[in-house]
């Protein structure tokens, strides 16, 4: 078993759900926080200044959700186009959004459900299924398929028209003939 240390984000029990969880941190963070200087790496990932400059209070999470639709909105990332008939307007990415778009990178990647159970912090497996469950791309299905059958050779009727995966056999005429007679002989 490979004994390698993970980097891990730690996530504190003040969070909406009230619970103090520890997820794996994906392929590339550690390198993205490293590049922030030392003295800077302590307390909270993302620790915006205050407002006012001398209040102490951080951004309230509404403010932020508000500050990346406006930046899904300057970047032109439209998620839902508008509809004029049934009255729905055009959507910007928000950071709910980003929470999807890294779930679907994740299942295309081929990553478990568990394991995205874990990232996501979902509580049970239902959540995830329900949100991620189904989504994946016509590609990504595809190359899975590619990968898991492409090598594998299948007999005409066994694994075709009768169904079955059986991998068609690599006995001769001869052997599979002489293999059948012992057989019978039982």
């Amino acid at each position: 078993m490979d004994q390698t240390e993970r980097p891990t984000i730690v996530i504190p029990s003040t969070q909406k759900n009230g619970r103090h969880q520890v997820i794996p941190m994906l392929p590339g963070l550690k390198d993205l926080l490293e590049s922030v200087s030392p003295p800077k790496r302590a307390g909270w990932g993302v620790n915006p200044a205050p407002l006012d400059g001398d209040s102490g209070k951080r951004l309230s999470t509404e403010w932020v959700s508000r500050i990346i639709v406006r930046i899904g909105e300057c970047a032109g990332v439209i998620v839902r186009q508008a509809d004029d008939r049934k009255g729905v307007r055009v959507k910007y990415a928000s950071a709910h959004d980003l929470r999807r778009g890294c779930a679907l990178r994740l299942i295309n990647a081929g990553v478990s459900a568990e394991t995205l159970k874990v990232v996501m912090r979902h509580a049970d497996f239902d959540t995830t299924q329900k949100h991620y469950g189904a989504i994946r791309s016509t590609e990504s299905a595809g190359a899975e398929l590619a990968e898991k059958l492409s090598h594998r050779k299948f007999n005409a009727f066994v694994g075709g028209l009768m169904g079955g995966i059986e991998p068609d056999s690599h006995l001769s005429e001869a052997e599979s003939k002489k293999l059948k007679s012992l057989l019978a002989t039982l």
